[in-house]
């Protein structure tokens, strides 16, 4: 993993507590009061297009999922704006004022707002509320009511178009069918701690909440699973470990001669004390490791062009475990206030981590050539046609700033990229050199049990022990009674 600082964006206010954006080709940053700057991922030396039109200070943004049109939702107390991008930099272009179309007004501070899957509604969080609005016009589509605390995010499950998820501080989540108009499963308290990121996997049927605690925790949307517990991980258990990793991978510096005493500890010198001198390592300050942001980075082939002709039958079934064998598994990606993890979504393994201390790559005109982030207060994250390459922005907690961050993100190799270099029926010819030669082996899941009788569960099958009586009673059968033998004599 690699990561490079494309951009520091000034701000008017402290960015920690809004929701910024970006989809890969444009990001969204409000950096004025009432005022909101979209660059472009393309140049981003270029000026930014300003789109001015609210009054108070926005709260939230956040781009639509189709590209033609582009559109942006901007939300503040005042008003809620859909811009469509194009049109906005026509308009710029030409020299006109630039307008966007208001669809709510004065509904309060706005936490989070989020697209639908086609674009068509947008989920505003409001105080306890989550208030379903129409993207074209000014109509509310619904309310969704229930949670007892802040409604820190709401978004689209984008499997099912009519299916809204919604966390709060007050710890559960609920699950909203919208064409139904029905709450369909609503969370006992899971924690102790707020709820404070969501994200949903684009290749499954399930999501990631992130809680002020550093744990996340996947949950099951597939139909008929009770939306039960898949996994959780400890972030902040993972991110002491790998600094702690770190730590002992540093070179030590050499030391002088050291005397080790074994007198009593009130009757050693205080410079041969072994105690602790001001060590703080174990007990230095930690950021916190609050869970700020979650996205699902998509590095997913699809199946048809994975599997290859010289694959086995077995591999074109409709599986899940297949689908997990042939596919790039995707990378969820956890942002902390002094660290991003990321992590494996189909092992939940901690692939790799970026310690926002360590110095990363400056591609900043005029700055220093290498710097490190501040502590992060808010994260938005974006993917372009790349797929190997994030786009990250990072609000800073106590600075008013926010850095754009470009992230190189690996893709885990699949057993469909393995099968691409690798043929079942054309064996290896040897040539003699090493007598490594012979045919190609490679291990494959069989699409059936195995029989009672076949051969290979031998090895499976435990070997039973012979008991005392069996022995005694073998030895009866062929050793004859001597009383016998005397009869048979006579």
């Amino acid at each position: 993993m690699s990561a490079w600082l494309e951009l520091t964006i000034p701000t008017a206010t402290s960015p920690s507590h809004t929701q910024h954006s970006c989809n890969g080709t444009y990001l969204a940053v409000p950096h004025g009061k009432g005022e909101v700057g979209v660059w472009s991922l393309q140049d981003l030396g270029f000026r930014q297009l300003d789109l001015v039109a609210h009054r108070k200070a926005v709260t939230a943004t956040s781009f639509g999922f189709h590209s033609q049109p582009t559109l942006l939702c901007t939300a503040a107390e005042d008003y809620i704006i859909v811009w469509n991008i194009e049109e906005a930099r026509h308009m710029y272009e030409k020299g006109q004022q630039i307008r966007g179309q208001i669809i709510g007004q004065v509904l309060g501070y706005v936490q989070h707002v989020s697209f639908s899957p086609d674009d068509t509604l947008i989920a505003a969080c409001i105080g306890t509320e989550v208030l379903v609005l129409d993207s074209q016009v000014e109509r509310l589509h619904s309310t969704l009511e229930g949670h007892n605390s802040t409604v820190t995010s709401a978004e689209f499950c984008p499997h099912y178009k009519s299916t809204i998820v919604s966390i709060s501080e007050d710890r559960t989540f609920k699950v909203w069918d919208l064409e139904n108009s029905a709450l369909v499963y609503q969370s006992a308290i899971i924690s102790a701690f707020p709820f404070l990121s969501l994200s949903h996997d684009p290749t499954k049927e399930s999501f990631a909440v992130g809680t002020s605690d550093g744990q996340v925790r996947i949950y099951d949307l597939s139909d008929g699973s009770g939306f039960q517990l898949l996994h959780q991980v400890d972030i902040g258990k993972t991110i002491s470990k790998w600094k702690a990793a770190k730590e002992d991978n540093r070179p030590r510096e050499e030391k002088g001669p050291v005397t080790v005493s074994s007198r009593p500890t009130w009757q050693k010198p205080q410079s041969q004390d072994p105690g602790p001198q001001n060590d703080m390592t174990s007990g230095e300050s930690e950021a916190s490791a609050a869970i700020l942001g979650l996205y699902y980075c998509q590095n997913v082939r699809s199946r048809q062009d994975a599997v290859q002709q010289t694959a086995p039958n077995f591999l074109g079934q409709d599986s899940s475990l297949v689908d997990n064998l042939l596919d790039i598994a995707p990378v969820l990606i956890v942002g902390t206030a002094d660290a991003l993890v990321f992590i494996n979504a189909h092992t939940f393994e901690t692939t790799s981590l970026l310690d926002f201390g360590d110095y990363i790559p400056s591609m900043v005109k005029d700055g220093p050539s290498q710097c490190n982030i501040p502590l992060a207060g808010s994260f938005a994250f974006g993917q372009g046609a790349d797929r190997q390459q994030v786009w990250c922005l990072v609000g800073s907690l106590f600075q008013k700033s926010v850095d754009v961050l470009r992230l190189t993100v690996p893709a885990h190799e699949g057993l469909g990229q393995r099968l691409e270099s690798l043929s079942l029926s054309s064996p290896v010819v040897d040539d003699g050199a090493g007598g490594e030669g012979g045919t190609v082996e490679i291990s494959v899941l069989s699409s059936t049990p195995l029989s009672e009788n076949s051969p290979l569960r031998s090895e499976l099958v435990p070997r039973s022990k012979e008991t005392s009586s069996g022995k005694q009673k073998q030895e009866a059968i062929w050793q004859p009674n001597l009383k016998d033998k005397w009869e048979i004599s006579h």
